[in-house]
Formats: structure tokens, C-alpha cells, sequence
């Protein structure tokens, strides 16, 4: 950042990776550490002095863990870090998976999916969780995985959160869905979020095609680029 301080985004391996970095300082965890590789996020000063760490688990309880797969870590641009990753859900688990984790927690589509997309926003200064969103495609054993996550500004200049992804289900009855083509397959996703509170303000899937990333024009325009096995 503009005070030469750096920001890392990792992961850290369930119970015995964390028992290395308890004692270091401004640890927390952030629900129940388990799995083979919690995201992670650190923030080091000038000097290369940790100044907090923050480690990712899940509330969710069950098999249900957040996990370092697919990471995508960046500043959002107005005092605050974006971090997303996979959730490997278990089939049985009820509600969101960060459910009693710190901030807002928002769930979109139906908890029952194989894997979900899921992003949050963490204080520069503490590394607290601010919100966190998780996306779980409608579909029994369906699944959903993130590409990208990045910082966004609309036509009028407020900023706002672009993340790029792909599913094998639906989110039909999300705010602001739309479904490009006639069946969903693999499909690719690009939404909008908002930076205050992680609430979904647009999503676009494109079935039987990939999202590769999505960029803005200087009009707030946003344009998605990838691939297609069908016709539109």
C-alpha cells in the first residue's frame, strides 16, 4: 500500500498449520480451522514485521471447510482487502457456512452444492472480517468455484466488487439474475457486490461457456472475456 506495508494471501494447513502461527502477532481465527488449506491473509509493515494475520475456517459446522483453492486476494480500493476462495461444503450441512462469523454474512442460492464461491472483505488495519459472501448454486451436488475477485467502480463512481467464476448449477431468485443460453451445464459467472456489505447487486451466468476474467471501461462499463461451446 502507499505506506509500503505488504499483504499476503495464502494457506495454512487445518489445526497443525495454525498451532505454527498462534503465538505470532494479531493472529485470529475466524470460524473452525480444519482441512487441508484455510486461506489466510497477513499483512507485514515496512520492515517486514507481521502486524496481523487472519486465518479462514467455517461456522457451518458438519465437513464443511473453507479452503486456500483457487485464491484471489487484492486491496478493494477503499480501505479494505478482498479475499476469495473455495468452500468444499458437506452435503448435510444447513445454512450458510460462515454462520456466527464475524461482519455480514450472506448466503445466495441453496446450501447444498458440492463446492461454493465465496469472498470477503478485511480490514487493512486489523484484518477483522468486515463481510463475507458465499455462493451455493441451486441443485442438489451442484458446485460453484472462484476465478477472481477485484475491486470496481459503477457509472457513478462508488465502488463495488467484481467477481469472475464458474457452476454447475443455477442461482435463479438471486437480486439481479440473468441466465445466457438454455441449459446450465458448466457455465461461467461474472456478478457485482457491493463493498459495504457484500449484497449481490447483478450476476450473469453464461452456460456451456467460461469466464476467463471480466475488466471496466472507463464509463463503468464491464467486459467479460472467455470461451463458448455454444451459440448466443
Amino acid at each position: 500500500d502507499s505506506s509500503y506495508n505488504s499483504y499476503v494471501g495464502s494457506g495454512v494447513q487445518g489445526l497443525g498449520g495454525m498451532a505454527n502461527y498462534a503465538a505470532t502477532p494479531g493472529y485470529h481465527a475466524i470460524g473452525t480451522i480444519s482441512g487441508s488449506a484455510n486461506p489466510y491473509l497477513a499483512k507485514f509493515d515496512a520492515n517486514g514485521v507481521q502486524q496481523w494475520m487472519t486465518v479462514v475456517g467455517a461456522g457451518g459446522g458438519g465437513d464443511t471447510i473453507a479452503e486456500a483453492e483457487n485464491l484471489s486476494v487484492t486491496q478493494d480500493g477503499a480501505g479494505g482487502i478482498l479475499m476469495g476462495y473455495l468452500v468444499r461444503r458437506a452435503m448435510f450441512a444447513a445454512g450458510s457456512a460462515f454462520t456466527g462469523t464475524p461482519g455480514v454474512v450472506n448466503l445466495l442460492g441453496s446450501p447444498n452444492g458440492k463446492t461454493d464461491l465465496a469472498f470477503g472483505k478485511y480490514s487493512m488495519t486489523t484484518g477483522a472480517q468486515q463481510w463475507v459472501t458465499e455462493l451455493s448454486a441451486n441443485g442438489a451436488g451442484s458446485y460453484s468455484s472462484p476465478i477472481s475477485v477485484s475491486p470496481a467502480k459503477d457509472h457513478n463512481g462508488a465502488p463495488f466488487v467484481l467477481t469472475v467464476g464458474s457452476t454447475g448449477g443455477v442461482f435463479d431468485g438471486t437480486p439481479g439474475f440473468t441466465e445466457l443460453g438454455a441449459s446450465p451445464g458448466s457455465s461461467g459467472l461474472v456478478g457485482a457486490y457491493s463493498s459495504t456489505d457484500g449484497t449481490q447487486v447483478w450476476l450473469w451466468q453464461f452456460d456451456h461457456a467460461s469466464v476467463n476474467g471480466a475488466l471496466q471501461d472507463s464509463s463503468g462499463n464491464t467486459l467479460v472475456y472467455g470461451t463458448t461451446t455454444a451459440p448466443y
